[in-house]
């Protein structure tokens, strides 16, 4: 009887790099950490469009600054928040993705009740 259900986890399996475990779910690094989890993941082209993305709210955010504009830096920083929750959501699907294209593919599933 299982009180508390696991984070799901996808084992994925390389000819020669060999075995790698990806979890399904919301991702808290990636939340808090953003373009420095795509790095440490080597998943580049989220890094790419995370940084892009970053980068633009950094600028923006001291354009309103400079101009003491509260209800803009208000709206910047609701939209920093929805960049987190969305990272989160999606970074394990970027991470799977990456190791697809890298040449990784899904293990058959064991069944627990046949252990």
């Amino acid at each position: 009887m299982k009180l508390i259900p696991k984070n799901p986890v996808i084992l994925l399996r390389h000819s020669k790099l060999g075995y790698v475990t990806v979890s399904q779910g919301f991702s808290l690094s990636a939340f808090f950490l953003g373009s420095i989890w795509a790095i440490v993941k080597r998943t580049w082209l989220a890094f790419i469009g995370l940084f892009v993305v970053e980068v633009v709210l950094w600028y923006l955010n001291g354009v309103a600054t400079v101009k003491r504009d509260f209800v803009a830096l208000l709206g910047l920083m609701l939209v920093n928040v929805a960049l987190a929750i969305f990272r989160g959501k999606y970074a394990n699907r970027w991470l799977l993705t990456s190791f697809q294209r890298r040449g990784f593919r899904p293990c058959p599933a064991a069944d627990d009740d046949q252990a």
